[in-house]
């Protein structure tokens, strides 16, 4: 069984299901567990005080829940290679998704235990497409279709306009659900911010058309929030400006 927090970490339960994870800095933990072929398990809250020893924390795995999921694009035919965040009724990301191929189009989504969950089916060259489902409802198979949309060029600069290389940018879409985990996915990664490269670009293809809000961050510096609108077909061109880094 392994155990997870997103920026500190790992543990791998021992023979009887017992774990350890030592040297962490005093605060509020997020703990995941994951065993196949069960679901994978969330204990919210989990507090670390200075010096303390957080003990007795119990995890108790439940038998996962298949969804069988069929992506088409906008022709009706199947799409390959499509990748999948689940959202649980708190909007936090339900890592360890197992997604097994199931014929052309077709996924068998593993991990989730029965709930509602908001799902989001991401394929190259096309618009995330969400739906919402009951895993161990009535319905155990669905069909999603996706369509194309837009681009946003997003550069962050200092206030003599110079690129900033490896900014960490925080995207939300117009109903303020944050899609940065959506995007880092997309770039192959499994976590962290989306992040410029060289000139201080980043460029995020296949956003759905609408409104978003997006801003940077660097070395301690934010910017300012900033609103732009993608339209299908089009590359949208945002540059946020760090001013507190004006003197490097």
């Amino acid at each position: 069984m392994n155990c997870f927090r997103a920026w500190r970490g790992y543990a791998r339960a021992d023979a009887d299901g017992s774990f350890a994870r030592t040297h962490l800095p005093p605060g509020d933990y997020l703990l995941w567990a994951q065993q196949d072929p069960y679901a994978t398990a969330k204990v919210p809250r989990i507090r670390v005080g200075e010096g303390q020893v957080a003990v007795g924390v119990r995890i108790q795995l439940e038998p996962e829940v298949p969804l069988r999921c069929r992506a088409l694009g906008e022709d009706g035919n199947p799409l390959e290679e499509v990748e999948c965040v689940a959202r649980d009724r708190k909007g936090d990301i339900w890592p360890w998704i197992g997604i097994v191929p199931d014929g052309p189009g077709t996924l068998v989504l593993k991990g989730l235990k029965a709930g509602r969950y908001s799902l989001t089916l991401l394929s190259k060259g096309y618009t995330p497409a969400r739906v919402e489902v009951d895993a161990g409802g009535r319905n155990d198979s669905f069909y999603v279709r996706l369509s194309r949309g837009g681009s946003a060029r997003i550069t962050a600069v200092d206030a003599k306009g110079r690129g900033l290389e490896d900014a960490a940018l925080a995207i939300r879409d117009a109903a303020g659900r944050d899609i940065s985990g959506e995007i880092i996915l997309r770039n192959g990664d499994e976590e962290g911010w989306p992040r410029t490269g060289l000139r201080g670009e980043l460029l995020i293809e296949n956003l759905e058309p609408g409104a978003y809000q997006v801003w940077a961050r660097k070395a301690g510096a934010i910017s300012p929030e900033r609103v732009f609108t993608v339209a299908a077909g089009k590359t949208a061109a945002v540059v946020l400006e760090l001013p507190v880094l004006s003197g490097r």
